[in-house]
């Protein structure tokens, strides 16, 4: 939450579950490069052709063809690679793009007007884009 200025914090403070959950979502993407760029490729390639569901290889398979880019992400333990894609898709199933981390069917989430505005007024247009990918 750093990263962000104050009109995310009162939002995350003063809002509803969703809102406060689409901005703990930005915070994260804020943080994490991997996980925005797992968003602009799976997970929009998932929406745009019309997959049912995700599945953990896709993050598996999507760590290998970064570790060509990352020569540390190839040296990351097993464990750590599953134990973070356990994590991304709870992320996901929390903010609403997957129904549950059991069933990883993909839904559609409403960026909150508010959001698009914070985001809009900062400047943050990757993670707009990222947020709005299953439109």
């Amino acid at each position: 939450m750093e990263r962000l200025e104050p009109v995310f914090f009162r939002a995350l403070l003063h809002g509803d579950d969703e809102l406060s959950r689409q901005v703990a979502f930005i915070a994260a993407l804020e943080r994490n490069l991997l996980l925005v760029e797992f968003m602009e490729t799976v997970v929009r390639d998932a929406y745009k052709t019309r997959m049912e569901s995700l599945s953990q290889y896709q993050w598996q398979d999507f760590l290998d063809e970064r570790s060509f880019r990352d020569a540390a992400i190839h040296d990351w333990k097993e464990s750590s690679r599953k134990k973070m894609g356990q994590v991304v898709f709870r992320m996901l199933a929390e903010v609403g793009y997957m129904k549950s981390t059991r069933s990883c069917v993909l839904q559609n989430v409403l960026v909150r007007p508010e959001v698009r505005v914070m985001l809009e007024d900062t400047g943050r247009f990757r993670i707009q884009r990222c947020m709005d990918i299953s439109i």
